[in-house]
């Protein structure tokens, strides 16, 4: 790359940024011999799926992450990635803790399936904020708490007028 064509990218913020997703499911379903079994509902910790278009993923459960790059598939609103042979985070050296994994999210309504190993699962994904592609889990569970109104005492005269003087100027903007 010349430096006349580093500087263009410079000047007019042409990056190339990739598509990033995160995932997580509410179910836990298992898939062995023939028969798919669901957990019941919050007796299973959900797994954190982070992925981009470029084919980087990472998958993970209890305790680790499936982590690699995975080939890329698209097809109108939908978007695969098959990875084969992912590493678990936690024993990278025992390679009866790789999985296969496949990951097929359908762009139009944020919702991907997930297969790695046994698990089967459908999942809500929403896109990335910035360039971070991990997961929060405090994206998805918020807790809402209603306010209770309280009294604004003021010492004295002084400080009401200030306060109202504050507040009339930051209600103008």
């Amino acid at each position: 790359m010349t430096l006349f064509t580093i500087l263009i990218f410079t000047i007019f913020g042409i990056t190339s940024s990739s598509e990033k997703w995160e995932c997580r499911n509410d179910l836990e379903i298992r898939c062995a011999d023939g028969n798919c079994k669901t957990q019941e509902k919050g007796s299973s910790t959900p797994m954190s799926v982070s992925f981009d278009d470029s084919g980087m993923m990472s998958v993970c459960a209890y305790s680790g992450c499936w982590e690699g790059k995975g080939n890329v598939f698209r097809s109108g609103d939908f978007l695969s990635l098959a990875g084969h042979g992912l590493k678990f985070s936690t024993s990278p050296e025992r390679a009866e803790m790789n999985r296969d994994i496949s990951i097929t999210l359908d762009r139009k309504d944020n919702v991907a399936m997930l297969k790695a190993g046994e698990f089967a699962h459908p999942m809500v994904c929403k896109i990335a904020e910035g360039s971070q592609s991990e997961p929060r889990f405090s994206d998805y569970k918020v807790k809402v708490r209603t306010a209770k109104p309280r009294a604004i005492r003021f010492r004295n005269n002084r400080q009401a007028r200030m306060f109202r003087t504050r507040l009339k100027a930051a209600l103008k903007g």
